[in-house]
């Protein structure tokens, strides 16, 4: 793996985003390459965060709300 590869998954894997065989493999490199990788990665996780805060939460569409309410209904039956 590069070191464009590395920062691609280290972005997905931030976000939670991996599957397993490239999360086992993310996870070797990330030991490899040691701090370096952390500071990597803790600039993902800042700016993760900053994206994150800025996201006003916005009230479900009418539809969305009624499959959900569907859904739960079922799932008490």
């Amino acid at each position: 793996m590069n070191l464009e590869e590395f920062q691609h998954l280290a972005r997905l894997f931030t976000v939670g985003s991996l599957e397993n065989d490239e999360l086992r493999e993310f996870l070797t490199v990330r030991a490899f390459l040691g701090p370096r990788a952390e500071r990597y990665l803790e600039d993902c996780r800042r700016l993760h965060e900053a994206i994150i805060s800025e996201l006003e939460p916005m009230p479900p569409s009418p539809t969305t709300r009624e499959k959900v309410l569907r859904m739960s209904a079922r799932d008490r039956q």
